[in-house]
């Protein structure tokens, strides 16, 4: 193989969610680095086999072997509750597909968290794929570093763990040009926040086990109160509410309704809803020059986290509690589906403006040692495409 030049297929979400966007950039940067050759990408858009719009047919074995690698990932493509696929995870290529594939195949830091449900027949499906590729050296497998790994281990057990890789997520390794920002206002302590506003029923469902946890209603009255009460207590802070997806805005539209009308005129705004290919810059670089980020999405946490940008993780979804714990960070997240939470994160707030410097210091630590363990992760596939 020339390795002066790798003509790589990727399959992933390049449409439809800015955090996809940086999550490729990252990675796309730090692997062209890590390699040392030009990269060629073919871009394969896996929402159009989502739509049928395309199939796992021998076409797509075709356009594989019409390339020097295929690079599946990353995003969250290894949950198991996708019943009609025959893996059980929304990788939906049988064994006799890969068998008509030549390209190696990397899966590269794929999420396998289990917020939407694991049943019985898909961790058995899931666990025959992984079978067959773990035992060719044809294929690479790996998981980012958001519970994913211990999922695996939890639900398809420890020997098919021992064998998978656990890798940054490329959206640490963003990167952004510098633009001007209307929504940021000179001379003030700027929190941009990030609501997720897909899977409502599984962030703020009531398990009948915890009393403590409360309905998307009482979510928006709290966290609506929570702005309210940050802005009366602090005179030179700011929100800005940023929308990754669609959805997010009508989150952010009925907290809004429940603020302030001073506070909604003038001292809070929101970023554009932008998507595809280079817009993350202008969200991100937005991001970047905030002083604190509330994050319920798992990029609105990734990225600030790799600009050394204090955050607090909005906790209403496994992963990004496993997420922080990953980090050793538990104490930066608040689950926000759980009353009184508004107190806490308040307190959080004002503690995390205030000691900033120490969260910078912290964070520059933590990605330090990210950028090893991407380092040493590219190291080995560098390895294993040469042999």
């Amino acid at each position: 193989m020339d390795m002066r030049k790798l003509k790589i297929l990727q399959l992933a979400s390049f449409e439809g969610n800015i955090g996809d966007n940086a999550n490729h950039c990252g990675t796309r940067s730090t692997l062209a680095k890590n390699l040392g050759v030009e990269l060629e990408f073919t871009n394969l858009e896996i929402r159009e086999f989502y739509w049928k719009q395309r199939k796992f047919d021998d076409q797509f074995a075709e356009l594989a072997n019409q390339h020097d690698l295929v690079m599946i990932g990353g995003g969250n493509y290894f949950e198991m509750w996708v019943e009609n696929s025959c893996t059980g995870t929304s990788i939906d290529i049988s064994i006799d597909l890969l068998k008509k594939i030549n390209t190696p195949i990397v899966f590269y830091a794929l999420g396998c968290d289990p917020g939407q449900g694991v049943s019985e027949q898909n961790v058995s499906k899931f666990r025959d794929f992984l079978d067959y590729v773990l035992s060719l050296p044809q294929f690479l497998v790996s998981v980012r570093n958001d519970g994913s790994w211990d999922s695996v281990n939890q639900y398809i057990g420890k020997k098919y763990a021992e064998r998978i890789y656990r890798v940054p997520d490329g959206g640490f390794f963003t990167q952004v040009e510098n633009y001007f920002h209307p929504e940021l206002p000179l001379g003030k302590q700027v929190v941009a926040v990030n609501i997720a506003g897909d899977m409502l029923d599984v962030r703020f469902k009531l398990d009948g086990i915890s009393s403590k946890r409360i309905r998307y209603e009482e979510f928006i009255i709290d966290f609506s109160q929570f702005v309210n009460d940050s802005l009366e207590s602090n005179s030179e802070l700011h929100f800005i509410f940023i929308p990754h997806i669609f959805r997010d805005i009508g989150v952010v539209s009925d907290i809004l309704n429940a603020v302030n009308d001073s506070y909604r005129r003038n001292r809070i705004t929101m970023a554009p809803y932008l998507h595809g290919k280079g817009a993350q810059e202008y969200i991100f670089d937005l991001y970047r020059k905030c002083d604190l980020v509330l994050g319920m999405r798992f990029h609105a946490n990734v990225c600030p986290i790799g600009f050394n940008v204090p955050t607090i993780g909005l906790v209403n979804y496994i992963q990004i509690d496993n997420l922080y714990r990953e980090l050793d960070l538990s104490e930066r997240s608040v689950h926000v589906n759980e009353a009184g939470f508004s107190h806490k994160l308040n307190d959080m707030t004002r503690a995390s403006l205030k000691n900033k410097e120490d969260i910078v210091k912290k964070y520059k630590e933590i990605n330090m040692g990210l950028q090893q363990k991407i380092n040493f992760f590219h190291k080995v596939m560098a390895e294993w495409i040469n042999c």
